[in-house]
């Protein structure tokens, strides 16, 4: 028999308060145990003490059980009635072998760049400036390229395993129709445009990003991989976009920029399409209903990283639209919590 978390049905209003604020010290000490690989040295089918994963990790035997023993009450890993600890679903996902790892994710959201920069969210609120940018002097990919590629190559990766739980219900809901050419904007490592391709292996995918980026993607084994399925395309897509494609994705990039280069974005990949092409902004939609939680973060954690970033509502999304010569957008909201938000072209290029 385990013990797992304890949430206790009511709790008065201070405890609350104390439990919302003491979110920082879990985030860390899950943090410390995936860099630490706690979670790799245990055993999936036995309990362990403490005192073993210690020495398996070459940390202190004494912090690693109290840590262990306090995460628990919050369900990531268990203990059971000898003292010793197993894994729960939630521990699991720390593991590098998982096949849905968040390890990375969550040493992203737990980087020192990240904290620093949250530290100082009461200067962004008062000043309406950027954190990152106050912070590193630059902005977050300047400072990955100049001074910490290291970091770039785990924040891509976290990406790629948080794309491994919406990638595929979001390929399944873009309508691909008689598309013939997909042009997925700023892909990244391509793990979204593969989604799709995967799903319907007669495209000819293109992955469009910046140079570096796609430089990085020959480093990484898994995204040179997934590649070879697709043609690369080096470019700046705030300047220009100068592929004609059937499809436009646009998967979390908006969110990143403000109206004006927001609506340049959308002109850009407006330039070079054909009547009928469809171009499909991937984004969260912030409402007024419960769903909306992660977006509401997001967009909070947007402007914390980026000067323009933001998480848009549906009349702020129709206004970038039609600014940008596209009409009113179609959305489509997914079981993941991300919308397709779609213009069809009609009569060639978008108004400038």
């Amino acid at each position: 028999m385990t013990q797992g978390a304890v949430l206790p049905t009511q709790i008065p209003v201070h405890g609350q308060m104390y439990r919302l604020v003491s979110g920082a010290w879990v985030a860390q000490m899950i943090n410390a145990v995936a860099e630490l690989g706690i979670a790799d040295a245990l055993s999936d089918d036995k309990p362990v003490p403490a005192d073993e994963l210690a020495v398996a990790t070459g940390v202190d035997p004494d912090k690693l059980h109290r840590i262990l023993r306090a995460l628990a009450a919050f369900g990531v890993f268990a203990a059971d009635t000898e003292g010793r600890y197993v894994h729960t679903d939630l521990s699991r996902v720390l593991r590098r072998d998982h096949p849905t790892s968040m390890r990375n994710a969550v040493l992203t959201a737990c980087a020192d760049w990240q904290w620093q920069s949250w530290s100082r969210l009461t200067d962004s609120v008062r000043s309406g400036r950027s954190a990152f940018d106050d912070v590193f002097g630059k902005d977050m990919w300047s400072y990955f390229a100049e001074d910490d590629p290291g970091a770039e190559t785990v924040f891509q990766e976290a990406h790629s395993e948080l794309a491994t739980m919406t990638d595929r219900p979001l390929a399944a809901a873009v309508d691909i129709a008689d598309a013939v050419t997909v042009i997925d904007i700023g892909g990244g490592y391509g793990d979204f445009l593969a989604a799709v391709v995967d799903r319907h292996p007669h495209l000819n995918g293109v992955l469009f990003d910046t140079p570096g980026t796609l430089r990085s993607l020959a480093s990484d084994t898994a995204a040179a991989r997934r590649a070879e399925r697709f043609t690369l395309q080096p470019g700046d897509f705030c300047e220009t976009v100068d592929c004609s494609a059937d499809i436009y994705l646009l998967k979390l990039i908006i969110c990143s920029f403000d109206d004006d280069m927001g609506v340049r974005i959308l002109r850009n990949c407006a330039a070079n399409a054909k009547p009928g092409a469809r171009i499909v902004v991937i984004d969260r939609v912030v409402t007024n209903g419960p769903e909306s939680v992660q977006a509401k973060l997001s967009d909070v954690q947007m402007f914390v990283l980026h000067p323009d970033g933001r998480v848009r509502t549906e009349r702020e999304f129709a206004d970038l639209f039609e600014k940008a010569g596209l009409g009113a957008p179609h959305f489509t909201p997914t079981p993941s919590g991300i919308y397709l938000i779609e213009a069809t072209m009609h009569g060639g290029a978008a108004r400038s």
